[in-house]
């Protein structure tokens, strides 16, 4: 992330997409929004889940949510599974 708030993603076939975030925002709300579209570029990419549910790796991927002012990547079920930036 840029000290404007360009963030830049390469996926495993070069190609780049990159996209601005707030800067302003609570840390860990920061996670999660980075987190999620970080998520959406690599499952788009990649064509499978992303990050994988350990739970459930055929059925859906992980969600990230921010509870308790923490950003988590959660099983769609509720099961927390880590924090995000942990996997």
């Amino acid at each position: 992330c840029t000290g404007d708030g360009m963030v830049t993603v390469t996926t495993d076939d070069s190609a780049t997409e990159s996209f601005s975030m707030d800067l302003t925002d609570d840390p860990a709300v920061f996670a999660w929004k980075l987190a999620d579209r970080v998520q959406t570029i690599l499952i788009e990419n990649r064509q499978r889940f992303v990050p994988p549910c350990p739970l459930h790796p055929e059925e859906h991927p992980l969600t990230s949510q921010v509870i308790g002012g923490t950003a988590l990547w959660m099983c769609p079920t509720g099961v927390t599974v880590a924090p995000v930036g942990f996997l």
